[in-house]
């Protein structure tokens, strides 16, 4: 039993150390598009600053 609980506590304590998401900042426009090039239909611009 106690071997379960320390699997299952170090197994969520990795999972809440790794699964962190990174914030930032754009400091100009960025065009979200429906494929990896210029051609493609923008979806979304973001504002600098967003």
């Amino acid at each position: 039993m106690k071997k379960l609980l320390f699997t299952t506590l170090l197994c969520l304590s990795i999972k809440c150390c790794f699964g962190q998401s990174y914030l930032g900042s754009i400091i100009k426009i960025v065009n979200l598009r429906t494929g990896p090039g210029i051609d493609y239909e923008i979806l979304k611009s973001l504002k600098p600053g967003t």
